[in-house]
Parts: C-alpha cells; structure tokens; sequence
C-alpha cells in the first residue's frame, strides 16, 4: 500500500518586503503607451496618428477596428490611473479623456473576440498604473536564525506580494512579513 504524505514546512521564516526600482512593463511585456500630454515620458505628438485634415489615419483606424489598440483614459490626482476609455474615473478637472492609447502586440488567434483583447489591455494597464505610482517590490526571505532562503525583485503592484511569498514558499505554514519602507 502507497499512502501519500503532505509536507508542511514547519520552519518559521521572515518574509522582508522592500520597494524596488524595476522597468516599465512596457519594456518587456507586449503592449505599448503612448500619451498626448508632453509632460507623460510616452509621449508622441497627436500628428503621429492623425492627416494633414486633422483626422485618423487609415492604419490606426484599422487598428482600433482590430482591437490592437484601444483609447486611453488618464487620470491623475496625487497618483495616475491609466485605464480604458469611459471605465476609470471621469472627472472633469483630473481626468484626460482619450489622453492617450494602448497598442497590444499579442499574436491573437483568429476569431479572438474584442472583448477577450479589452480584457488582456485591462490586465496590462493594471500593471503599467501599479508601475507608474511606484508600487514596485522586493522580497527576501531568511529562516528564524537569519539564514537567507530566497529573494526576488521586480514585483510590481503590492497584491502580488502574498503571492510572490506563497510561491517562494508553497508549503511554509509559519511565514511573518515585515515592510521595510
């Protein structure tokens, strides 16, 4: 007879959660910002995508069209929140509407529907807003004695923190976390 037997990791360790300095998403994930405010690092002129005639060229029409790219609602008030037009905040003096767009470079397959790319755009925009008001995090983990375990960077948004924590340690059952900022 086999009886499977669950480990429980019964040491006691320190989880210290630091903020750290980590790239853009939009470095290496595959989307793109591009704001209309120069005062925004992704900014490109608004003549970049529109004719002489002041309307949108055929290419970013058929992008749109697409769902390759989608306007951009910029809110900004003590901290920035990018997020798909008419879904963030919509007020009048801090928001910008249609400050600007996100251009997705996933290979979708045929017959992906527009709201399944909404939704990869919502993911990403998610993550560049936790970027952009600095929410970027490390974790080192030592045991009782100091003993370092693991440590991991570059973790942006402080909801995957825990889960950063629960995947360096899936079976720990004695886990203190402590900010270091």
């Amino acid at each position: 007879m086999n009886i499977q037997v669950k480990y429980i990791d019964t040491m006691e360790y320190i989880a210290t959660v630091r903020y750290d300095d980590c790239e853009s998403p939009a470095e290496w994930g595959n989307f793109n910002i591009v704001t209309f405010n120069p005062r925004w690092t992704t900014y490109k002129p608004l003549d970049d995508i529109t004719t002489e005639s002041g309307k949108l060229t055929p290419a970013f029409q058929a992008k749109l069209k697409a769902g390759k790219v989608f306007w951009l609602d910029i809110y900004e008030h003590g901290g920035v929140s990018y997020r798909l037009s008419g879904e963030g905040m919509q007020d009048r003096f801090d928001t910008t509407s249609r400050g600007g767009y996100i251009e997705l470079f996933y290979e979708f397959k045929k017959g992906t529907k527009l709201e399944e790319k909404q939704d990869i755009a919502r993911q990403d925009l998610e993550e560049y807003t936790s970027w952009a008001n600095g929410e970027t995090y490390s974790v080192t983990i030592e045991d009782k004695a100091g003993n370092f375990v693991d440590s991991l960077g570059g973790i942006i948004g402080y909801n995957m923190v825990a889960d950063t924590i629960h995947d360096m340690l899936p079976d720990a059952e004695n886990v203190t976390v402590e900010e270091d900022f």
